[in-house]
């Protein structure tokens, strides 16, 4: 079963860097990849695939 924000705490490392209003890193749960991203969609496509690696299929 998947893991969803209703289950409980959830912990992700973030490596944020930010430069005129860019930003770029990496996210990760432990245990799991890293997603590398650029750009502020990105950011939020990466922590939604943490969060649901299913991307929400049951």
């Amino acid at each position: 079963m998947p893991l969803t924000m209703a289950d409980g705490p959830l912990h992700i490392d973030l490596d944020l860097h930010v430069q005129h209003g860019e930003v770029e890193g990496r996210a990760a749960r432990a245990g799991g990849p890293e997603r590398e991203f650029s750009g502020w969609v990105e950011l939020l496509a990466a922590l939604d695939q943490l969060i649901d690696p299913s991307g929400g299929e049951q």
